[in-house]
């Protein structure tokens, strides 16, 4: 059997009629949650998980069509992520405030940490909850609208398996292998 792929992105914000207007879909959230969940089941396999950092839907209804995705999927709870915990659990299989990974010093979060605990910590911040900044060193903001359109960053799917991989989804392996150990006493 192939390995797990592991993926991360954020702030989908299913069921939006705000942001389905930032995005240009015509203030229509339908049409806007087809496309992003098209490049989700077009890509993902079964046996992959991928982990939501936050903001995922608005509604139970919108919340459910995440159902249809192949592969486990977590959810590092964000600020809009306001529904009922059991509401979640019927769609993941995992809930989290936020999701440690020890061995390189990486943390998985909605919102970016505050830099100090990048300098005594972490290594790295995964994060979302920004929709139009990147903070620099020791963080990727992962949030889907930083990388809707222009080029490919080096750990989207896009850019390490092509197309029909979505360039906001991110290989949490490719991230994990280029990231230092974690130091000493961290």
């Amino acid at each position: 059997m192939k390995p797990r792929r592991r993926f991360v992105c954020s702030d989908l914000h299913l069921g939006s009629l705000h942001w389905a207007g930032e995005r240009g879909y015509a203030d229509s959230p339908a049409e806007m949650n087809e496309a992003i969940l098209s490049g989700l089941s077009g890509f993902l396999e079964d046996g992959d998980r991928v982990y939501f950092l936050g903001d995922v839907a608005h509604h139970r209804r919108d919340l459910a069509l995440l159902g249809r995705l192949r592969g486990s999927k977590c959810l590092v709870m964000g600020n809009h992520d306001v529904l009922d915990a059991a509401d979640y659990l019927e769609v993941f299989d995992a809930l989290y405030g936020s999701r440690e990974m020890p061995e390189r010093g990486i943390l998985l979060s909605h919102y970016p940490v505050h830099p100090r605990q990048l300098r005594d910590r972490y290594v790295l911040n995964i994060h979302g909850h920004l929709h139009r900044d990147c903070l620099g060193q020791g963080y990727l903001n992962v949030c889907l609208d930083i990388h809707l359109r222009g080029p490919a960053h080096r750990y989207s799917a896009a850019a390490l398996y092509g197309p029909p991989a979505p360039p906001w989804l991110f290989d949490l392996h490719a991230v994990w292998q280029d990231c230092p150990p974690r130091p000493e006493g961290a």
